[in-house]
């Protein structure tokens, strides 16, 4: 982002995207699976949901 941004390019999208991983490790879904990732989205949608997630 620092190199977009030396460039005069905003890095929205990726700003976006850091905010976003963030908000979800804070969720602490890593430990509450045990660092086992879901196979489907569907269950992500559903820990996210159950969490309050928006």
């Amino acid at each position: 982002m620092e190199l977009m941004k030396e460039v005069g390019v905003e890095p929205l999208m990726a700003m976006g995207t850091k905010e976003r991983l963030a908000r979800t490790a804070a969720l602490g879904l890593n430990q509450e699976l045990h660092g086992i990732v879901p196979k489907e989205f569907e269950k992500i949608y559903a820990l996210w949901d159950e969490k309050k997630y928006s």
